[in-house]
Parts: C-alpha cells; sequence; structure tokens
C-alpha cells in the first residue's frame, strides 16, 4: 500500500474544500456583484434616459403647447369661420390681427421657432409669421399633417425633414382648430421648429465616460445621434443589432442589452411624453462593468492570500500533530521488534496523549501475556515429563483465564486417571503372583503325581502282594486329588478375579484415552486461539506484530502439547495392547485351568472307582493297568498346562510391572 503523507491528506482534506468553499463564495459573490452592478448600471442609465427623456418632452411640450395655444385662440376660431371658400386671407378684416398674432408667437422664441402659421379647411390655404401666404385652394388637406390631424383630431409631431430655406431639420407641430358650437375641425394651427438645439440638450447629460444618446422620432427615423452622419437616418441604417433596432422601431420600452460593431452595450429605451419619439441611452459593458472586475480583481488577491494562509495554517497543524504520531509510529516499531521497554511517549491531553497512554497499558499487557506463555510452557514441558504436581504462579485474565482452567482440570483427570491405573495394577500384579504361586504349585503336584504313577507302573507286578498298601495309597490318593481338585477350583476363581481386574484395566485405559482426547482438544482449542490472536494482530497492522509473535510461540506451544497428548496416547495404546494380549493369555489359561478341573474331576471319579474296587482288584490288573496309563496321560496333561498356565502368569507379571514404570513416570503427588 502506497505512503501518503498525513500532512499531503490535511492539505487535500482541508485545502482542497477550503477552495471549492472560496470558489462557491466567489462565485455567489460574484453573481450577485455582477447582478448588482447590472442593476445599478441599468438603473443608471434608466435614469439618464428618463432625464433626457423629460427634458426633451419638455422642450417639445413647451411648443406643443404653443401650436395648441394658438390653436384654442378665439380670435383664430372666429377668423376660419369667417373666411368663406374663394376669399384670401389678406382679403380678410381680420388679416392683419392675426398676422400681428403669428408674428408676436414666433419672436417668442426665434432661435427655435422657424414659423407659425395657420391653414382654413375650407378655403385650403395658410398663412404663415414670416409674411408667406398660400393662394386659394392649395391643397392644405393634401399635406400629411394636416391629414394626421384631422384623423387623429389631436396634436401631431411631422417627422424630421430638411428646410429648404435653413438646410437645418426641422419638424411642424400641428394642432386642430374646432368650432367650438360643434367641434368639427376647420383647420389647423402648426409651428415649425427646427432641431439643431436638440444636440445641445442630449449632450448636457453625459452617460458616463464613453455612453451616449440616440433621439428616434416615431418611425424610427434618427433625430440625434453623436455620429451625425446618421442623423435623419432610419434606426435600420445604424450598425446597431437587430433587436435593439425592433425595440425601437416597435416603441418597446424598457432595459437592454445590444451589441454596437459587435461591442456589448447596455441601454435603456424610454418614451417622450405622447410624441410618439424615444430616446435610447447607450453604455459599453466596459465601463458599465468597470466596478465589477475591479471588485473581481480584488477578490482574486483576497482568495489567494487566503489559500496561502490556510496552507500555512495547514502545515503547521500537520507539524504539530505529525511529530507525536512519529514518535508513536517508532515506538510501535520497537515493540513490533520485540522490545517492551518503552515509556509514555506524550503527556498532552488530547487524543495522541490517550493514544500513547493507551499503548503503554498495552505494552505492560503484553509483558503479562509474555509470563503467562513462559509459565504455560513450563507447565507443559513438566506434563511431558510426566510430573502433574505443579501450580500456576499468574493470576490469569481474559482469555488466558481459560488455559489456567484447562490445565488444572488436565492435572487433576490424568492424576485421578493414572492413580487409578496404579492401583489396579498394583493388585493385578498382586493377582498375578499369588496365580504364579498356584501354578508353580500345581506343576510340582503334577510332577509328583506323574512320580507316583511311574512308581505305581514299576510296581505293578508287587500290586497283588501289596493289594493292601494300594488301597491305602488310593485313599491317599483320592485325598490328595480332593486337595488338587480343590487348588485348582481356586485357581479358576483367582483367574476369574484377574480376569475382571483386567477388564478393569481395560475401562481404565478407555478412561484414559478420554482425557487424551480432551488434551488434544485443549491443544486444538489453544491453537485455534494463537490463530484468533494472529488474525486480530494482523487486523492491528504494524502494533499488532509483537502480539502476532506471542500468538506464534502459543501455538508452537498448542502443536507440543498435542504432540505429547500423542506420544502418551501412543504409550498408553501400547500399554492397552498389552493388557488386551495379557487378556487372551488369561482366558488361554483360563480354558487350561478348565481342562485341569475336568481332569481332576475324572481322577477323582476313577480313584473313587479305584477305592470301591480296590477289594476286587485281584483279579482286575489288567483293568488297573490301564487306568494307570489314563492317570499317566491325565497327569501329563495336568503338568503341561500347569507349566503353560505359569507361563502366562509370567508374562501377565511382566507387562503389570511395564505398566507400573509407565505410571511411575508420573508424579502424581
Amino acid at each position: 500500500m502506497r505512503f501518503i503523507s498525513l500532512r499531503i491528506k490535511m492539505l487535500a482534506g482541508i485545502l482542497l474544500p477550503t477552495i471549492l468553499v472560496l470558489v462557491i463564495t466567489g462565485l455567489l459573490i460574484t453573481s450577485s456583484v455582477s447582478k448588482s452592478t447590472q442593476q445599478l448600471t441599468v438603473d443608471k442609465l434608466a435614469s439618464d434616459a428618463t432625464a433626457v427623456s423629460e427634458q426633451l418632452n419638455h422642450f417639445f411640450t413647451k411648443y406643443i403647447t404653443k401650436a395648441e395655444s394658438v390653436a384654442a385662440d378665439y380670435n383664430v376660431e372666429k377668423a376660419l369661420l369667417e373666411t368663406p371658400p374663394g376669399i384670401a386671407f389678406v382679403d380678410m378684416p381680420w388679416f392683419s390681427d392675426i398676422n400681428q398674432t403669428l408674428i408676436k408667437q414666433q419672436q417668442t422664441d426665434p432661435d427655435i421657432i422657424l414659423g407659425v402659421y395657420i391653414g382654413d379647411a375650407d378655403s385650403s390655404q395658410i398663412m404663415i409669421s414670416d409674411g408667406f401666404l398660400s393662394g386659394i385652394n392649395w391643397g392644405l388637406e393634401d399635406r400629411p399633417y394636416f391629414e394626421a390631424v384631422v384623423s387623429s383630431r389631436k396634436t401631431y409631431l411631422t417627422t424630421p425633414y430638411t428646410d429648404a430655406n435653413t438646410g437645418g431639420t426641422v419638424i411642424t407641430i400641428a394642432s386642430p382648430v374646432f368650432n367650438s358650437t360643434n367641434n368639427e375641425v376647420i383647420g389647423i394651427s402648426a409651428i415649425d421648429i427646427t432641431l439643431e438645439n436638440l444636440s445641445n440638450i442630449i449632450s448636457s447629460y453625459s452617460i458616463g465616460q464613453s455612453g451616449f444618446s440616440i433621439l428616434t422620432d416615431a418611425a424610427g427615423n434618427i433625430l440625434y445621434h453623436p455620429d451625425s452622419s446618421y442623423i435623419n437616418q432610419s434606426i435600420a441604417q445604424t450598425n446597431l443589432s437587430e433587436d435593439i433596432k425592433s425595440a425601437v422601431s416597435s416603441s418597446a420600452f424598457g432595459n437592454y442589452t445590444f451589441f454596437i460593431d459587435n461591442v456589448k452595450y447596455y441601454g435603456t429605451l424610454s418614451k417622450i411624453g405622447d410624441t410618439g419619439f424615444s430616446v435610447l441611452s447607450c453604455m459599453p459593458e466596459a465601463e458599465a462593468m468597470a466596478s465589477y472586475s475591479s471588485t473581481i480583481s480584488h477578490m482574486r488577491i483576497t482568495f489567494i492570500i487566503c489559500l496561502v494562509i490556510v496552507a500555512i495554517c495547514i502545515i503547521l497543524l500537520s507539524e504539530m500533530i505529525i511529530k507525536p504520531l512519529l514518535r508513536l509510529r517508532d515506538t510501535a516499531q520497537s515493540i513490533a521488534e520485540g522490545n517492551l521497554d518503552v515509556a509514555q511517549l506524550s503527556h498532552s491531553s488530547d487524543e495522541i496523549g490517550q493514544v500513547s497512554i493507551a499503548l503503554s497499558h498495552t505494552v505492560e499487557q503484553l509483558k503479562k501475556y509474555i509470563l503467562y506463555i513462559d509459565e504455560i510452557a513450563s507447565v507443559l514441558n513438566q506434563i511431558s515429563h510426566g510430573n502433574l504436581v505443579f501450580t500456576l504462579q499468574n493470576d490469569y485474565t481474559g482469555e488466558f483465564a481459560k488455559i489456567e482452567t484447562s490445565l488444572l482440570q488436565i492435572r487433576t483427570n490424568l492424576v485421578s486417571t493414572l492413580t487409578t491405573i496404579s492401583n489396579s495394577s498394583d493388585k493385578v500384579l498382586e493377582t498375578s503372583v499369588q496365580l504364579t504361586n498356584n501354578a508353580q504349585s500345581l506343576a510340582e503336584g503334577a510332577t509328583e503325581q506323574a512320580s507316583s504313577v511311574e512308581e505305581l507302573s514299576a510296581s505293578l507286578a508287587d500290586v497283588s502282594h501289596h493289594i493292601e498298601q494300594s488301597a491305602k495309597r488310593v485313599e491317599s490318593a483320592n485325598q490328595q486329588a480332593n486337595a488338587i481338585g480343590e487348588n485348582i477350583a481356586l485357581s479358576d476363581r483367582k483367574m476369574k478375579e484377574m480376569l475382571n481386574s483386567i477388564q478393569h484395566i481395560n475401562d481404565f485405559s478407555a478412561q484414559i484415552e478420554a482425557i487424551i482426547k480432551t488434551i488434544e482438544d485443549i491443544a486444538f482449542q489453544t491453537n485455534i486461539l494463537a490463530l484468533n490472536a494472529a488474525v486480530e494482530a494482523a487486523r492491528a497492522g504494524a502494533a499488532g506484530k509483537g502480539f502476532a509473535v506471542v500468538a506464534d510461540e502459543v501455538r508452537n506451544l498448542a502443536a507440543k502439547s498435542a504432540e505429547a497428548a500423542k506420544n502418551t496416547a501412543e504409550l498408553i495404546t501400547q500399554t492397552v495392547q498389552a493388557i488386551s494380549k495379557s487378556t487372551e493369555i488369561a482366558q488361554q489359561t483360563t480354558s487350561a485351568m478348565n481342562c485341569v478341573v475336568e481332569g481332576s474331576q475324572s481322577i477323582i471319579q476313577e480313584l473313587n472307582k479305584i477305592s470301591k474296587m480296590s477289594v476286587e482288584q485281584s483279579d482286575t490288573l489288567s483293568q488297573i493297568s490301564t487306568g494307570i496309563e489314563q492317570i499317566s496321560s491325565v497327569v501329563q496333561t495336568n503338568s503341561a498346562s500347569a507349566q503353560e498356565s505359569s507361563a502366562s502368569i509370567h508374562d501377565l507379571s511382566v507387562q503389570v510391572k511395564f505398566m507400573e514404570e509407565e505410571i511411575d513416570k508420573f508424579k502424581l503427588c
């Protein structure tokens, strides 16, 4: 696994989220500042456009009012009503007064008002303050402004046009003259004004450092533009983007973002009263967003400074954390290498200090575990050498308490079992000695019987002379046979008792095998415990390497215990096999004893017959010879059986002594 420094992790874990937070915050602030800046720009442009439109509205309203005041003049209404069709204005008596009125209206603002005039619908003629008089049927009804006034019945402003006399841009403001009696349009009053002064009005309002305003009429013709080449041209012929052109043409007043020669502008389109004219304020985005750009620059600098400060703080903090952790790492490595002489590394009250204390406690506990393992190894070594008299000095805790309980249980079970086996072997040995003595006596008796039979055969010729002595000897033989029968019966009972003892030994051997199985189970559980400890040590990583060594030693000890139990089981198996062999020999001896019993019973029966027939033996010597031969055969058989029984019992004694030697290897008390 590749090593990654904690400092790098802290930098990545803190600095990256900090950068993310700062970036998100910057984006939010940037978005907010951008919106605020745009809103302020739009508000400023709207304010400027409103100011310009109000000033222009005031300008046009002044002359609209003048035109409407002329149209509302009672004398003008009377003059138009009194002029019949086909009569010229100059021939009317009111001509001089009305002409003076028109001249006076012009003279109120001669720089802007080029002329004030009235027109009669019936006679289709006009008169102007500058002295111009049209003829009768001049064609007033064909003039666009007249048609517009008659159809709308309200004041109308014409589109800008070039004055033939001055060459300047002029508009005409025409207002209807009503018949107060029937409210019919009987004529018009009109004022021609020059627009040269509009540039002064518009330019007096600055739109930032590089902004400007554009004035258009209702038809979209440009009345004012900073580039004079656009004046009197349609808005459609300018270099403005199509969206703003469409807005101007459709009089869609409001705030806009548009382009002029691919340069982004912010602007506001405002109307000028009821004139149908509109003014568009324009400001380049670079100027409009200058404060935003400055704010972004300051934010970037602040962002970099914050990152540097956070990085320095993280490095300092990581240094404070990493140094004690490195000391803890070195200590853990030392523990993993077997060095348990370590002291508390940190006395701080934070988590690192607590880890240091916990590590010290772990070392102390490992020292106790080593003491446990040493004592357990010593005890198992004593058990392997046969010493079952041991005590555990340490106070076992945790999982080691199970080992303490198991060792004490092993000691108790082995001592009990081996003590029982020892006692049983003593009884078997005692019984085998008795059987040996009895078998020896039986062999000696059989030998004596054989000698007696031989002597009886040798002195067969003298039987006839010593019949009485033979009868007495037969009586004595009968008594001896009865005694032998009793001894044989006693030997038979003893042999059965020996078989029962051997059966007990077999039962105890089975118990020993169960105990050995318990020892093997304990060794297996100890091995499993060691494996679990090794797994936990592997999970603990480097800090658990020392405990893994300890777990390995425990597993080795468990293996040694299992090996010792296996050796003990093999010894006991050999003992059981020897006992089984002794059982087989004892059974053979029992069979032989049964034969001896049967033979002795036959001898007794024959001797009884001899005793009864001794008075009649004198004429039946041939029958006596036959009986003597049978007795000789039976005695020989008894002698051989006795010798075999003696040899078997001797082997049993040897096996019992061997068992006692094996048991003596264990120290039971």
